[in-house]
């Protein structure tokens, strides 16, 4: 998803455990770099990458390697996150608090990650309340999954509406095929603190 969006010229943080971004997301979107941007000579020059994105990694080595172009102008860095533990200590202020939207796909597909997840979304709402910017939207989709440590739509609406009191603006979901041809169902849930949430785009987490 963050790969897509790059490509279509957002500025994208990917974040996953640090075993994942260094084993999968950078190897992934080393590739992605490669072959898009060797297929395509319209890329808009820019000289450097965004600055908050430059704020992944305190070694400039690793800054480097973990920010790619993709696409005509777009940027995405990677960066180690749990959500489990403070986001502070994890990600630099100007990298959460004027975010426009936040897209957590299939994140949530265990009960005991919802808590975590929520939470770290807590922070980022309250670092742009605290930041006078606009709260981003949450965008959340996930797989319906039949059995009880799996997160279903009536636990997620309760943990927003009613424990959180996040406003829900649009909830859909739809049947889609896995690679044995069984049919699943998909849920997006699109959720923001606020009742009408401006529109944005461009910073992406």
């Amino acid at each position: 998803v963050g790969t897509c969006l790059a490509a279509c010229g957002a500025e994208v943080l990917m974040t996953d455990l640090p075993t994942v971004v260094t084993k999968s997301l950078i190897p992934n979107l080393r590739r992605n770099a490669v072959r898009y941007n060797s297929n395509n000579d319209t890329r808009q020059q820019s000289p450097a990458p965004p600055n908050w994105l430059q704020q992944t990694e305190n070694d400039a080595k690793c800054r480097h390697e973990a920010i790619f172009s993709i696409g005509h102008a777009g940027w995405v860095a990677t960066a180690a996150l749990d959500w489990t533990k403070p986001l502070h200590q994890q990600l630099s202020t100007c990298q959460y608090q004027t975010l426009d939207l936040i897209i957590a796909s299939d994140c949530v597909w265990l009960a005991s990650m919802l808590d975590g997840v929520l939470s770290t979304v807590q922070t980022i709402f309250d670092a742009a309340a605290a930041a006078n910017s606009n709260t981003p939207k949450l965008l959340l989709s996930f797989q319906r999954r039949d059995s009880e440590m799996f997160t279903n739509v009536d636990r997620v609406l309760h943990e927003i509406q009613q424990v959180r009191g996040w406003h829900v603006s649009c909830l859909a979901w739809y049947p889609v095929s896995n690679l044995e041809n069984s049919d699943n169902e998909n849920h997006v849930q699109y959720s923001n603190q606020t009742v009408d949430p401006s529109d944005g785009a461009g910073k992406l987490a």
